[in-house]
């Protein structure tokens, strides 16, 4: 069966959200110490100030900031691991 790339990032957006709530839990269960700190560091990626358009009737503003962690990646490999081995 052919996968579209709509379903691919679907899946790996899915595996992303997935994860960080993993690393969520994780934050709340580890102690402190070098293993917390490496499931829960993060790298963001993305337009931290917001970009604006201001009409005289309407505003936009577009804002997009990914944080990428370890237990987020985790979780991206094991939705491309179902996507790849499964129907």
């Amino acid at each position: 069966m052919k996968k579209n790339i709509v379903t691919v990032i679907g899946i790996l957006i899915i595996g992303a959200i997935i994860g960080s709530v993993i690393s969520e839990l994780f934050a709340l269960i580890l102690p402190a110490g070098v293993v917390k700190e490496f499931f829960l560091a993060s790298i963001p990626i993305g337009i931290k100030d917001p970009f604006s358009i201001h009409l005289h009737f309407i505003d936009f503003s577009f804002s997009l900031m990914l944080r990428i962690n370890v237990v987020g990646l985790i979780g991206m490999a094991f939705g491309y691991y179902l996507l790849k081995f499964t129907r």
